[in-house]
């Protein structure tokens, strides 16, 4: 099932499905052998810089950040389609989103 609205195309495998039907198993000889290593259109990133840019990004919508916490769970809520995250557990005391 293709997803995202942005970008090139994803498509989500479901458990049942395998890497040949990717293509990247080496069977598919209009799969390059440079295509194999890894998934077409794929990007690539620095660690680092992705790192602060998140950081960025999440300090301009108001988040704050505290260095030197443990998260020592997550809080969940049954949702309607399942549990879903709706906080972390810190030593500092719990966090809620």
């Amino acid at each position: 099932m293709p997803v995202g609205r942005q970008g090139p195309a994803a498509t989500i495998l479901n458990v049942e499905e395998e890497p040949q039907s990717a293509g990247l198993d080496g069977t598919d000889p209009k799969v390059s052998p440079r295509e194999r290593r890894g998934i077409p259109g794929d990007g690539k990133a620095n660690p680092a810089d992705l790192c602060m840019s998140l950081a960025k990004g999440a300090r301009n919508l108001g988040v704050r950040m505290v260095e030197g916490v443990e998260v020592t769970g997550v809080l969940t809520a049954e949702g309607p389609g399942g549990p879903r995250a709706v906080g972390v557990r810190t030593t500092q005391g719990d966090v809620h989103c």
